[in-house]
């Protein structure tokens, strides 16, 4: 869909040669119909007419169905608004989403350090205590068998 600056044009311009064809089949459905079929005439002359009044409804359908798709394209632009070129605004955007990642790091740092400070709380009031201790040939484990700063 475009969406740059002639659109507007562009729209009116769709939505006038749609109206023009609503109005040229609604005229040939009228026409046909209103038509007199002599009263000697064939059986083709009854089909041609068929065959007429079902191209203009069929044609006045689509037309109605192009002119609903324009509307909804222009209820699209009217609430999302108009897309911004290729490349436009791009550093702004990267500047935006590495401020909101740092923001949500020190968010999680946060809630692990409170997660930390709530456990080791937790571990004072507990009358059960661990301590570490280095065991010869494993200089990251504990007595209890937990690496330290690692909680499970």
């Amino acid at each position: 869909m475009n969406r740059d600056a002639d659109a507007a044009h562009n729209l009116l311009e769709r939505k006038n040669k749609l109206m023009a064809e609503l109005m040229t089949y609604y005229r040939d459905m009228i026409h046909t119909a209103t038509q007199q079929i002599p009263a000697n005439a064939s059986n083709s002359s009854a089909a041609i007419n068929s065959l007429a009044m079902e191209t203009a409804m069929t044609g006045f359908i689509r037309a109605t169905e192009d002119l609903l798709s324009l509307t909804h394209e222009i209820r699209e632009l009217w609430i999302i608004g108009p897309l911004t070129k290729p490349g436009a605004g791009d550093e702004e955007a990267r500047r935006n989403m590495k401020q909101e990642a740092e923001e949500t790091f020190n968010l999680v740092n946060a809630l692990r350090n409170e997660q930390r400070l709530a456990q080791i709380g937790a571990a004072e009031q507990s009358p059960m205590r661990y301590y570490v201790k280095n065991l010869e040939g494993h200089p990251g484990r504990t007595q209890a068998g937990q690496v330290p700063g690692v909680h499970q």
